[in-house]
Order: C-alpha cells, then structure tokens, then sequence
C-alpha cells in the first residue's frame, strides 16, 4: 500500500474536508483498510486519541471509485481489491490533517 497523498479541499455542507488518496491491493478473504485521521504538527503529527483538543479532524468516508466498494465511516472491507482509494476527512478550523491507513484481516492462499 501506498502512502496516502493529499489531493484537494473541498467543502460540504459548510465543513472543510480534505481528500486523501492511496494505492491499495488487498489480500483476498477480508481485508480490511482502516483509516485513522491526524492533526499534523510541527514536525510530525499526532492521532486524535492522544490530542487533548475539541477540534478534531474525522474520517468522512472511504471508497474505491469506479466500485461499489464504500463506506461512510473509518473501515471499509476490500477484500481483493487494488488500486485507488479515497478518504475524506473533516478539516478543523485552524487545524492541518494528516492520514494513517492500515490494511488488515485474513490471507487467502
């Protein structure tokens, strides 16, 4: 799996959401991708579980254009898919994100 890059802001409903994309090939079975929003510092960045702040960037949602493959959430089951994903994610004010993605679940042989 590739490392996600930033793409572009756009704005929904009144909220920033900044869009990540990352090349993916999953392992067959269930694999499962996860994505976990950051508040980027500087010098690295920080998970919204150790940042002690009300404004907190969240997974909108992740999908696999051209599929059916999609979820408004954090986790999305790829199974064997590859290629592109999507993540969005809201933008605090004031605030600059980054984006973790981890890919688990069962192997098939």
């Amino acid at each position: 799996m590739s490392s996600p890059e930033f793409v572009r802001l756009e704005l929904a409903d009144d909220k920033i959401i900044a869009l990540f994309q990352a090349e993916v090939s999953g392992r067959g079975g269930r694999a499962i991708l996860r994505a976990d929003p950051l508040l980027a510092i500087e010098g690295g960045a920080v998970g919204v579980a150790e940042a002690a702040d009300e404004k907190l960037p969240a997974i909108v949602s992740i999908r696999v254009p051209g599929s059916n493959l999609a979820a408004d959430a954090s986790t999305l089951d790829i199974g064997n898919s590859t290629g592109l994903v999507e993540v969005r994610m809201t933008v605090p004010d004031e605030r600059a994100v980054s984006l973790s993605l981890e890919l688990t679940g069962e192997e098939t042989e």
